[in-house]
């Protein structure tokens, strides 16, 4: 009896495995016949990892891209010594079985830049030119809304003040959309004129317009490029948001160090996506339906809060969005899906930046994490905290205030930077 039991048990495990993978191979005989850019991807051969000209840096290593279903000119550097960002762990994550993608391939198509300069900030060559010589490291272009008036305010008295800026070699431009109120229209020349940092656009600005506003900047910034006609080096383009907090010395000591003189195409990240999915929940702030974007996974890409780009590719990118299909996302559309329309770009991920932090962490825990950068989620009083912090590893008397801070929040002694 007990054995027919044992038997009949058996039997019903053998019909649910055959069940599923039936079910299993119909669904991926599916996936395939609807989307003909299906390919398979073959595990990893860490023997396939390649050195990048681009430093003898001893904690990044690359790899060609193929390995993620994109273009094979394209490759991908992230950092060796942190285990949370190792390449390897990407690779295992996204290769560790054979796998099948639907990557939608660049769509080629004309469109046509209506778009047209409501305010330039009255920024020209004497503003951009740090102490009206030298070429500047970064030129920050920090998308904005036009109501945002605070968060500006904030970005100014905070990480982008002249002080801040002049010491980094640095310039920081407002990039805004319009807005349908004529007072908040005129508060903007009004606020353009008094700081010289604003250039506005005539599309109305909502997140739907995001790729809009991005080539924008980028249509700006190239015409910027006849300030430097007789320099010997270019800025790197840096973009980021008016709620987000950076450590602009930290950003500047890295490159001083590694990377002076970065080569053609890189783009550097404070993190790099891999994988990532295209949100199909119609109630996420996200969502992208088939039809704006038929693949079911991004490109790699760089997170939109912070990244930096060699000088090349400000004229490059902006052609490029000319010529291939739009996505309103704006980061996926011109670090992800451009990029690997045209090929031959390196990606290096920041160290210890991924992941980017928000204001659910504390100040304190910024700095022992070693982050660059803060997101604060259009909170322009936190900003004050985590600025705070950031000039505390410079400044005596910022880290006095920052460890007071600390103690009467917690009611412990940050010993941060005594050791």
């Amino acid at each position: 009896m007990l054995a027919r039991k044992k038997i009949i048990l058996l039997s019903f495990a053998i019909a649910f495995v055959v069940f599923y993978s039936l079910i299993y191979t119909i669904t991926r005989l599916t996936v395939q016949h609807r989307d003909l850019s299906v390919r398979k991807v073959e595990p990893a051969k860490y023997s396939d990892f390649v050195p990048v000209g681009l430093s003898t840096l001893p904690f990044l290593e690359c790899r060609s891209r193929n390995a993620f279903a994109s273009r094979l000119d394209v490759q991908l550097c992230v950092l060796r010594s942190n285990d949370a960002n190792s390449l390897e762990r990407h690779l295992r994550n996204a290769t560790n079985q054979t796998q099948v993608y639907i990557v939608q391939q660049p769509e080629r198509v004309s469109n046509e830049d209506k778009t047209k300069l409501l305010t330039d900030g009255f920024i020209s060559c004497q503003v951009v030119l740090v102490n009206n010589a030298s070429v500047p490291r970064f030129i920050i272009y920090t998308h904005s809304a036009a109501q945002n008036v605070k968060l500006r305010q904030k970005v100014r008295e905070t990480w982008a003040s002249r002080e801040v800026l002049q010491r980094n070699r640095a310039v920081n431009i407002f990039v805004l959309g319009s807005s349908l109120s004529q007072t908040i229209q005129a508060n903007v020349l009004s606020e353009s004129r008094a700081y010289h940092d604003i250039i506005q656009g005539d599309f109305i600005d909502s997140y739907r317009n995001l790729t809009l506003k991005h080539r924008f900047a980028l249509k700006f910034l190239q015409n910027l490029t006849s300030c430097f006609i007789d320099a010997t080096s270019y800025p790197l383009a840096f973009k980021t948001d008016d709620d987000v907090v950076l450590d602009l010395d930290a950003f500047t000591g890295f490159f001083l160090r590694f990377h002076a003189s970065p080569p053609p195409r890189t783009f550097f990240c404070a993190n790099v996506l891999i994988n990532e999915l295209a949100p199909r929940d119609p109630f996420f702030k996200w969502y992208v339906a088939e039809e704006e974007y038929a693949g079911a996974v991004y490109p790699p890409y760089c997170y939109g809060n912070a990244y930096l780009f060699t000088w090349d590719m400000v004229g490059t990118l902006y052609e490029e969005s000319l010529r291939v299909k739009e996505l309103w996302v704006d980061d996926v559309y011109f670090s992800g899906i451009l990029t690997s329309s045209f090929g031959k770009v390196i990606f290096v991920e920041l160290p210890f930046q991924s992941p980017i932090v928000n204001i659910a962490t504390n100040p304190e825990d910024v700095l022992r994490m070693g982050k660059w950068l803060v997101h604060t989620w259009g909170n322009d009083e936190a900003s004050d905290d985590y600025w705070i912090g950031f000039q505390a590893k410079r400044s005596l008397t910022a880290r006095a205030v920052f460890k007071a801070s600390v103690k009467h929040r917690t009611g412990e002694t940050f010993d941060y930077f005594s050791t």
